[in-house]
């Protein structure tokens, strides 16, 4: 036998892309083919998640989202994350790459047009990350903006009643005995 490398018994390393989405941008689901059960997750991108330029959340008004095959035991722990309204986790394996990338879909239901972009994975995982932290950090300010407006409403009444107090004569008893 000669020195060529034919050993069959080497398997490549697959190495793992990890998301997380809020519970509702996956949609999970559970097909029959040839016999057996296949469980995908159609994950949407937020807008704002911008990766190599391109914002894959939102193109002309169009999300981009992304179909993961997921293993049985992925398929059951992300549908306990979503009853339980938890984040999901997703792990897209180097194995459901093409050439390195990922396929993000965008489909116009108006138009019936449908386009693919190829992204690279670790790209469209920060890029979705970043979304993420922009949209907590969106929330936080409204929620603080909201505290400091709920202070100076609950400061504004408390003047008010103290001026409508001043500002009322009190009633006058009435003396006069029956």
């Amino acid at each position: 036998m000669s020195n060529e490398n034919k050993n069959t018994n080497v398997k490549e390393e697959t190495t793992w892309t990890n998301f997380k989405f809020f519970n509702n941008q996956v949609k999970l689901k559970v097909i029959e083919k040839d016999d057996r059960q296949m469980y995908l997750a159609d994950c949407r991108f937020m807008p704002g998640s911008v990766a190599n330029g391109i914002d894959l959340g939102d193109q002309n008004g169009i999300s981009g989202h992304m179909t993961v095959f997921l293993t049985e035991k992925q398929y059951f722990k992300a549908a306990e994350q979503k009853a339980n309204g938890e984040q999901i986790n997703v792990g897209l394996p180097s194995t459901q790459l093409k050439d390195g990338k990922i396929e993000v879909n965008f489909y116009n239901h108006e138009s019936k047009e449908a386009r693919t972009i190829p992204v690279n994975p670790f790209a469209a995982s920060k890029a979705n990350k970043a979304a993420r932290d922009a949209f907590f950090e969106r929330k936080d300010a409204e929620r603080e903006q909201g505290k400091s407006l709920g202070a100076k409403t609950a400061s504004a009444r408390g003047a008010s009643e103290k001026l409508d107090g001043q500002s009322q004569a009190t009633p006058a008893k009435d003396n006069l005995e029956h």
